[in-house]
């Protein structure tokens, strides 16, 4: 596969993906409703992947929306929450995009009132 092909096919999957996340939430009585679940981050510098019933999850660079420790909403950015190390994490994801023959389960959404450090 040539450079631009490339470049066409991860194009594809951030529109996608960015499509996904603004159908996954929908407007109830002014507030956005996602299937939040929890698990186990693993947080780098401004990367974290979850394990959670059997799939991972990952983000790296931001995350689409997050709600802080006083439950305010963000548009993009990095959680204050997610600091590098082991993380109990509340999270919404996009469900599965497949490209090529592979499948992504990526992270849009970040609770930092449900985020919390583990200890190693």
């Amino acid at each position: 596969m040539q450079r631009w092909q490339r470049v066409g096919v991860w194009s594809t999957v951030g529109a996608t993906v960015f499509a996904l996340g603004f159908g996954l939430g929908r407007e109830t009585d002014g507030t956005m409703e996602l299937d939040w679940r929890d698990g186990e981050g693993h947080v780098g510098e401004r990367m974290m992947s979850i394990e959670h019933d059997g799939w991972t999850y990952g983000t790296e660079g931001a995350v689409p929306m997050w709600i802080d420790a006083r439950g305010s909403w963000h548009d993009g950015g990095w959680p204050d929450c997610l600091e590098p190390g082991t993380r109990a994490v509340r999270f919404a994801a996009a469900p599965t995009t497949y490209v090529e023959g592979m499948g992504q389960r990526p992270i849009i959404a970040v609770d930092c009132r449900g985020t919390r450090a583990l200890a190693d």
